[in-house]
């Protein structure tokens, strides 16, 4: 077993299972289905018609991207009632974002998942020969939202039945027959999250690093999505995952931020890039547990389910190079990644995409 705990928080994976995710997945890695069924709901349940609850605690200043921009604008000016008005000029008043949640109305379909989930999790770093952390995490089924606590325990596992955000955006316009007000909303939802609010002072000749907070973890259970049971099998062992390898990240940052130039653009790529980095070896990791997992637990996912899987990292942009580090850390080994990620992390990601 290797304990990282005094170093920092750090794990990747065992064996070179496989320099093989190009190629097909063999059969015989995956059982026959039996224990699979917890991932499936014994009742149905009209997941649309449940009220979204705002979370206490989540609202802050949304920074609008120039592509929400433009969609606001041309939402606002292709409206019906717009119709002959002409706009002189428009701006923004103020936007917030704020998380929302539904709340799950099967609780024993969730006390399945939350068995599961601790399994899962104790396998996980079991199979990265780091210490188990299934003990450490806190598994609650809110029904109000003065049940969940956002600023409370990052360690923390809320199962909810939907999750996202939403962002509100207050528009002045000036228009040719006085002005007028608009508001636009956009939500969006996802599968699961654990956020970091990373606190930086730049005094302007220098950028310093004061420290970060972690939020607790959001497990979807009702996320639509195909192959949703691998996804609810995956979620929660790699979401402890995450905040296991954040402090890792935060070395990272702090020391790459020690000496860059004083701008927000500078601040913001070194930032983007350990979080993006942190993000692929985690998924990097799971891509070689998957089928120990699968078979030591009888889940019987199909090598077809699986491979759907890993195809999504070569189609979204966030998860660019996940496939490549995986062949590569299952060629170097477990301990030797681990150490790179620890000591010299560009080195481990060189020349990936």
């Amino acid at each position: 077993m290797l304990d990282l705990e005094g170093i920092t928080r750090r794990e990747l994976i065992k064996s070179g299972i496989f320099a093989l995710i190009g190629s097909q997945i063999p059969d015989f890695l995956f059982a026959q289905p039996t224990a699979r069924s917890v991932f499936s709901r014994n009742k149905p349940y009209n997941i649309d018609a449940l009220s979204e609850f705002m979370v206490s605690g989540t609202e802050i200043s949304h920074n609008l991207t120039n592509q929400e921009y433009q969609r606001d604008i041309t939402d606002i000016i292709n409206k019906p009632q717009m119709k002959g008005v002409k706009i002189v000029g428009i701006q923004v008043v103020k936007s917030t974002e704020h998380a929302w949640v539904k709340f799950e109305p099967d609780e024993k379909y969730a006390e399945g998942l939350i068995r599961e989930a601790k399994i899962a999790i104790k396998h996980f770093f079991g199979f990265l020969g780091l210490q188990d952390q299934s003990g450490k995490i806190y598994f609650k089924v809110p029904k109000t939202v003065s049940e969940i606590d956002y600023h409370g325990n990052p360690n923390t596992i809320y199962l909810v039945a939907g999750i996202g955000t939403k962002v509100t955006t207050i528009y002045n316009a000036k228009t040719n027959i006085g002005n007028m007000t608009a508001t636009r909303e956009f939500r969006d939802s996802n599968a699961g999250e654990t956020k970091r609010d990373v606190e930086i002072f730049n005094s302007g000749t220098s950028v310093e690093f004061r420290g970060y907070k972690q939020r607790p973890i959001f497990y979807n259970l009702a996320y639509k999505i195909a192959d949703r049971s691998v996804y609810l099998a995956e979620s929660p062992a790699i979401e402890v995952l995450h905040n296991y390898l954040w402090s890792y990240a935060t070395r990272h940052i702090q020391k790459r931020l020690k000496g860059i130039s004083p701008t927000y653009q500078a601040v913001r790529d070194v930032l983007n890039e350990e979080i993006q980095r942190e993000e692929r070896l985690v998924h990097a990791l799971s891509i070689l547990w998957w089928p120990h997992y699968n078979k030591d637990r009888n889940l019987g996912f199909t090598a077809e389910e699986l491979s759907r899987r890993f195809k999504v990292y070569d189609s979204a942009a966030e998860y660019s190079g996940v496939i490549e580090l995986s062949q590569r850390i299952a060629k170097i080994g477990v301990s030797k990644a681990i150490i790179l990620y620890m000591t010299n992390p560009e080195k481990l990601f060189s020349g990936l995409p």
